[in-house]
């Protein structure tokens, strides 16, 4: 498969996404003045707002472990970075990496937005030494849990223009009892399991109030309504692994 070349400029960053980058060239400046994926980490454990605040409510102590990490890290004072939007200071291919993936990841599933979520599970992914020794012993599963569970974002759209969607393989359908396993497995595959109870409240329903976006065979998005606790006028926008979810 071939790997999209990341242009920052194509898409928008949510201001929570920007504030993180922000507290991130902070942290930046008191080492080599070049932005890591650690970082990124903590510019996530000081940005306590949404997402990012119930992480740092469930994990208080993440941003002490952090610091203490990036003290101890070897920086390489020779390495110069390399420039790349929307971040002002040098980065490093390490950081470059997490923000093409994150940007993959988005374009994956035909987002026009990098939210905080899509960033923190794109920095988790990163297969690199230093990288693993920074999240080494954290409880990487905790985080994913908080950053994809379901919550109300209720936000207004009167000003939101719609983005062009590219045509696909992807068929929207009502789901079947059928569904029920591969589902759960998406679900729990990709959000742990703080969605499964949702989905079971709508599969017992005998109108399956779900929704799942299908490619190939192959479950890749639900949407559902009427499941979050049993309760009616609850809806669930489509949800993506990682990608905001709406309940109005």
């Amino acid at each position: 498969m071939m790997l999209v070349e990341a242009d920052l400029t194509n898409f928008k960053l949510f201001d929570r996404s920007l504030r993180i980058i922000n507290f991130a060239e902070l942290e930046a400046k008191k080492t080599n003045k070049i932005v890591y994926p650690i970082h990124l980490l903590i510019g996530t454990s000081l940005e306590r707002t949404g997402v990012c605040a119930e992480l740092f409510i469930n994990y208080p102590y993440l941003f002490d472990v952090l610091i203490e990490r990036a003290k101890n890290m070897n920086f390489d004072f020779d390495e110069q970075g390399i420039l790349f939007h929307p971040i002002s200071m040098n980065i490093s291919l390490t950081t470059k990496q997490v923000l093409e993936n994150a940007y993959r990841r988005m374009k994956r599933f035909n987002q026009v937005y990098i939210n905080e979520g899509i960033l923190i599970k794109a920095l988790l992914d990163l297969k690199d030494p230093a990288t693993n020794s920074i999240i080494e012993g954290l409880d990487v599963s905790k985080i994913l849990d908080i950053i994809s569970s379901q919550r109300d974002m209720i936000d207004s759209l009167k000003n939101y223009t719609f983005p062009e969607i590219a045509p696909s393989e992807v068929i929207y359908r009502k789901a079947e009892q059928d569904d029920a396993a591969a589902l759960e497995l998406f679900v729990k595959k990709e959000f742990g399991n703080r969605w499964l109870a949702a989905i079971e409240n709508g599969f017992q329903e005998e109108d399956i109030p779900i929704y799942v976006a299908d490619e190939n065979g192959m479950i890749v998005g639900f949407a559902c309504f009427d499941v979050v606790r049993r309760k009616k006028d609850y809806l669930v926008q489509w949800v993506h692994p990682y990608q905001s979810v709406f309940m109005v």
